[in-house]
């Protein structure tokens, strides 16, 4: 199935690490913002990945040289200690690591409560509820996200990949344009999951047409293209076929 694009990184403050990581269209490689290499990539040729996750899911191998979103730990020691929210969130990220994903639902819970304007903690609750299933509560979330901060392009997205899940192909569809509006950045992310809308529609040359975008704007995970289910309807077909031709 099309995935869910996480922002589970582990990070203390906003201020203090951005969860961000750049590539090149050309190159398989994500850097620190910071990173020598990421400073000469061009404008043209830039893509922006929310976490080490999506990188990864696109294909992306860590740069050797800045060793992308290397980072203190935070240990969580002491009973009834009354935790920030930022401290909450860092809860939510690591529990979402090892699959409790009810755990961190609790986690980000924690952290709205203390702060209900943060819109990263509406958004990763969101990701949380989606994992168990709990889709409508997953929606409220990225409705609350988007609420919060309407540039906000992987909410659309994600609420997007759960309309789909629903089946709710038209308020997916939307999502997915939605994003594409309001970050070109992130739109390699949104012309995938319109392939694999247009493939469960068993609309071949349009599913097609969205997955070659996707593959030249950066997205370059062929294994997920490979396993993933949503484009069954289109692996056997000469359009998809000739977009193997891209995969290198």
């Amino acid at each position: 199935m099309s995935g869910l694009f996480f922002l589970f990184v582990l990070f203390l403050s906003e201020d203090i690490l951005l969860a961000e990581l750049w590539a090149s269209k050309t190159s398989n490689r994500y850097h620190n913002p910071s990173c020598k290499w990421a400073k000469k990539i061009k404008k043209s040729r830039l893509i922006k990945f929310e976490t080490i996750e999506d990188a990864t899911n696109a294909g992306y191998v860590p740069c050797k040289h800045c060793k992308p979103l290397s980072q203190k730990k935070t240990e969580y020691t002491g009973e009834g200690k009354d935790y920030s929210y930022e401290e909450w969130f860092d809860k939510g990220c690591k529990l979402s690591e090892t699959g409790d994903y009810q755990g961190a639902a609790n986690a980000f819970s924690k952290s709205i409560e203390k702060n209900t304007l943060y819109a990263k903690g509406y958004y990763n609750r969101g990701l949380a509820y989606a994992k168990t299933g709990k889709y409508h509560k997953a929606i409220d979330d990225f409705n609350k996200t988007v609420e919060l901060n309407p540039q906000y392009a992987m909410a659309y997205i994600n609420r997007g990949v759960v309309h789909l899940s629903m089946k709710s192909y038209e308020k997916a569809d939307e999502d997915f344009d939605r994003a594409i509006e309001i970050d070109p950045i992130q739109r390699n992310w949104a012309y995938y999951n319109k392939a694999c809308l247009f493939s469960l529609t068993k609309k071949v040359q349009e599913a097609c047409n969205w997955l070659k975008k996707a593959i030249e704007e950066g997205y370059k995970n062929w294994d997920h293209i490979n396993a993933d289910t949503d484009l069954d309807n289109i692996r056997n077909t000469e359009c998809f076929k000739n977009l193997k031709t891209l995969k290198n």
